[in-house]
């Protein structure tokens, strides 16, 4: 009949009801346990325009973020900061969005001219003529085998060395710092068969490519393709 009476016996009262008056928890110890005294009632609003700051009333608004001026947007007018491009955060409400600036690309060095360097990679080729402008041609476009032939380039990368293919043979030729390359007479093998080859030129980023006619010599007269 007791326990009926007073359900809190021998129980501490809830920190809601300290004191047991609810009937719930009659009979309770009263709570002696401090009261923690919420020092910023206001945290994660914005302050009132009546306590811009929160200070005038720091029991109701303490912790507020601040309103400057008393404004709604204090930031309209200016460009939102880096940290805040979109201005979430109230000291920014109403301003401009900052758009993201785009990153600057390195041009590549003179020693690199189009990144082929991996600690280089991603830069911008510093070669005006480095993304493929490159052009080859042969002279004379049409040969004898036992004759010469002679290869030009141009638009390739600048001081370095182009890889050039002809019939018979593959070699390296320097460029200019022009980018520019000049083989010297380059004889087409005899028992090379008559037909049209591909002259090909590359400094492994451009490849470029001429047509060289080849034709034999029999019985003093040149045997062409039929």
């Amino acid at each position: 009949m007791i326990e009926i009476l007073f359900p809190g016996k021998g129980k501490i009262c809830p920190i809601n009801d300290r004191t047991g008056k609810n009937p719930s928890n009659w009979g309770c110890i009263k709570n002696e346990e401090p009261v923690k005294k919420n020092t910023q009632p206001g945290k994660g609003g914005v302050c009132p325009t009546n306590d811009p700051d929160g200070k005038k009333n720091p029991s109701k608004n303490g912790g507020c973020t601040p309103r400057r001026g008393g404004l709604l947007n204090p930031g309209k007018g200016g460009v939102c900061p880096i940290n805040d491009r979109e201005g979430k955060n109230y000291p920014n409400w109403g301003c401009t969005p900052r758009p993201i600036e785009k990153t600057k690309v390195k041009p590549c060095p003179k020693n690199d001219p189009t990144g082929k360097n991996p600690s280089n990679k991603g830069c911008k080729p510093t070669n005006p003529q480095a993304k493929g402008k490159c052009s080859v041609s042969v002279s004379p476009t049409s040969v004898y085998v036992g004759h010469n032939v002679r290869v030009r380039g141009a638009g390739f990368a600048p001081n370095t060395a182009v890889t050039v293919s002809v019939p018979g043979a593959t070699f390296g030729v320097p460029t200019s710092g022009l980018g520019q390359f000049a083989t010297n007479g380059h004889s087409v093998p005899l028992g090379t068969h008559f037909g049209s080859y591909t002259v090909t030129a590359s400094d492994g980023t451009n490849t470029c490519r001429a047509s060289l006619n080849v034709f034999q010599v029999e019985g003093g007269g040149a045997v062409v393709n039929d």
